[in-house]
């Protein structure tokens, strides 16, 4: 029997945030408010020294309470608070570190990724292997691996535009209309992230796939593998030199499409390596 998915499972997909360390989450913050002798909601004060902090002093009043409402809200440790950002409207985005070319021979990267098929329901007009954890989900996590046009959203400044490329193609290339045409082998680490992933959300009432849906609202989620430049060179956002970067904090909210999709910069991740692309 699946479960309802929680807000904070969805959190944890969108941070995108490695952690080395055990984490005691919001206790941080509701101890350190105790012993400053109250609890009425995170303050500036409450946060540790460094850039997440000073953003945040930077912004308007009434950014700043935004951002403080969300980080608090979240229950974010002290630990986290590095992968922690802020946009000019105080909405609170992660970035992601990056990760070393990986020796595909060890054991911790070659382990079996999940017990779901392997084999795709078909092969879609781009090459992208199709595959669905659970068809018909109220909630849907999209694995973008065709690259697209990216407009109009919390992402972009102005009118600018970004041509997505494809997973595992260069960028640079000026070409719009991006040839795909996975290669087998390429098309073998597409169904290994989704594996991955699948299976970290499998106990959830959520469908991840690979197939783009039809519709788009509050409760389908887009993330997208690619490079840190788009096909025309131009940066994507927070380029450069880091794993990927998301909103949190946004699942279900109406305009919950203006915060996305959440972007992987697979090149930056043991040089596409499935299993860093899928944490």
């Amino acid at each position: 029997m699946v479960k309802a998915i929680p807000a904070t499972a969805f959190m944890a997909l969108f941070s995108v945030v490695a952690r080395s360390a055990p984490l005691t989450g919001r206790e941080d913050y509701q101890m350190h408010r105790r012993q400053a002798g109250g609890d009425s909601g995170l303050r500036l004060e409450d946060l540790p020294i460094g850039y997440l902090r000073s953003d945040i002093e930077d912004l308007p009043s009434e950014a700043q309470a935004h951002a403080l409402r969300q980080l608090d809200s979240l229950g974010t440790a002290y630990q986290d608070t590095e992968f922690y950002h802020v946009d000019a409207d105080g909405n609170v985005f992660v970035k992601d570190p990056t990760f070393g070319p990986v020796n595909r021979s060890s054991t911790r990267r070659e382990r079996r990724a999940t017990s779901l098929d392997a084999v795709p329901e078909r092969v879609d007009v781009h090459g992208v292997p199709i595959h669905h954890s659970l068809r018909g989900a109220p909630n849907i996590i999209w694995l973008n691996m065709q690259g697209g046009i990216v407009s109009g959203t919390q992402w972009n400044s102005g009118s600018n535009v970004y041509h997505v490329a494809p997973y595992l193609r260069p960028a640079g290339g000026g070409i719009i209309n991006y040839p795909t045409n996975f290669t087998t082998s390429e098309a073998s680490r597409i169904t290994e992230i989704w594996q991955r992933m699948a299976g970290d959300f499998a106990p959830f009432d959520v469908d991840v796939t690979t197939e783009k849906p039809t519709t788009f609202g509050p409760r389908t989620g887009t993330v997208t593998f690619t490079e840190e430049r788009d096909i025309f060179n131009t940066a994507l956002p927070s380029c450069c030199g880091i794993g990927g970067v998301a909103y949190v904090g946004v699942w279900g909210r109406s305009n919950f499409q203006r915060y996305q999709p959440a972007w992987v910069h697979a090149g930056n991740l043991g040089n596409n390596d499935p299993g860093f692309c899928a944490e």
